[in-house]
């Protein structure tokens, strides 16, 4: 399945979740929070709203889980997690090891339970070639985190935020080395998207990013639009993938088989 857009519900606030899990249009994935959305006076009612949500039928759309970081804390987090869960987002990763103890538990889970590293640090950033060549097996995909990268950084935010430029293409660089298909970009906290979240999502986009997690159900719709191909893109990969082999011209332009190989991919998006 095609990951573009996930939501984000704070998993203490059941109005949100059950909002998230139904929204229209729908996000391709929900991700429930227990880290930074929940406050710690919350926490317990965190808990009990998973476990309600357990007790249920499988969700209509695949759902994960954010945990915790410290491993006692991670621990509380992952004995929460409902059987069903289709990844489980671990935060702050700066090494491999970081990782291993949320992919024993979705291992235990389900053989279709992955780990979604979290990187939000230049540590992370840095560390993400051997993070992926330690876990490759059992990594889904990854998420950029720029709330926290950029206090790591001690940097703010920018109109065009170039302060995420390295971030954002060394993920979509490693990631593809990796053979790692999923590089979804930070949320955006501009909860109604103006021309500049349009604008920084293509951004985004451009680098090679592959989708983008939300914070609001009016986000959804504009991060699949720009994140799926565009009409005048299929047309362009038709005609590319109907001309002759070796390298010819079509409509003006030369193109070759990597030029094919990018219009199979723009049709293979069409249609997930």
């Amino acid at each position: 399945m095609s990951f573009r857009t996930f939501l984000y519900a704070p998993a203490h606030r059941m109005k949100f979740v059950r909002s998230a899990l139904s929204t229209q249009p729908p996000c391709d994935a929900v991700i429930l929070d227990l880290e930074d959305g929940v406050p710690s006076d919350e926490r317990e009612n965190a808990f009990i709203n998973l476990a309600e949500l357990a007790a249920e039928s499988v969700p209509a759309r695949p759902v994960f889980i954010r945990i915790r970081s410290l491993t006692d804390e991670q621990e509380e987090d992952l004995q929460a997690v409902p059987s069903w869960t289709a990844g489980i987002v671990v935060t702050k990763v700066g090494g491999p090891e970081d990782l291993v103890r949320a992919a024993s538990h979705a291992r235990a889970l389900s053989a279709n339970c992955q780990v979604w590293p979290l990187i939000e640090s230049a540590l992370g950033i840095e560390a993400l070639p051997e993070i992926l060549r330690e876990t490759r097996e059992l990594i889904g995909g990854v998420m950029l985190g720029a709330g926290d990268l950029r206090a790591d950084l001690e940097v703010s935010a920018t109109p065009n935020e170039t302060e995420l430029l390295y971030a954002r293409s060394r993920l979509v660089y490693v990631c593809r080395s990796q053979g790692i298909s999923h590089i979804i970009d930070t949320p955006d906290p501009e909860l109604r998207p103006s021309e500049q979240f349009i604008e920084r999502t293509k951004a985004a986009k451009s680098l090679g990013m592959t989708g983008k997690a939300a914070i609001h159900p009016a986000q959804i719709e504009v991060i699949r639009s720009v994140f799926s191909p565009t009409a005048d893109q299929i047309s362009w990969a038709r005609a590319v993938l109907a001309a002759e082999d070796g390298a010819t011209r079509v409509d003006g332009e030369l193109v070759d088989e990597a030029t094919k190989r990018r219009a199979r991919g723009i049709l293979s998006e069409a249609h997930e």
